[in-house]
C-alpha cells in the first residue's frame, strides 16, 4: 500500500515526524509511544500503510509479530514488569 499523507505512522516513517527508535529492519519499525500508559510502553508498525490490521498481508503481519517478539525481550529486562 503507498503511504497515506495524514497517517502518522506514516510520517514517521518517511522521517517527516521524530520518533525514538528502539529497532528498525526492512518491513517494520519499533519506537516509543508518544504518549506511553506505562514504562516501556512502545509500538511496532509495518512499513507499509494499512487502514486496519485486517488489510494487512500474512507475510508482514508475520513480520510485525517477529518484531513484537524481539521488542517485548528487551522491555522485559529493561523494565522487569510483574508478569
Amino acid at each position: 500500500m503507498a503511504p497515506h499523507p495524514t497517517c502518522i505512522f506514516c510520517r514517521i516513517i518517511s522521517g517527516e515526524e521524530p520518533c525514538v527508535q528502539l529497532f528498525e529492519d526492512g518491513d517494520t519499525l519499533a519506537l516509543m509511544d508518544r504518549h506511553p500508559a506505562n514504562d516501556g510502553h512502545c509500538l511496532v508498525i509495518p512499513k507499509k500503510h494499512y487502514e486496519t490490521i485486517f488489510e494487512m498481508s500474512s507475510q508482514d503481519f508475520a513480520s510485525v509479530a517477529r518484531t513484537v517478539l524481539k521488542i517485548a525481550v528487551g522491555v522485559r529486562r529493561g523494565c522487569s514488569p510483574g508478569v
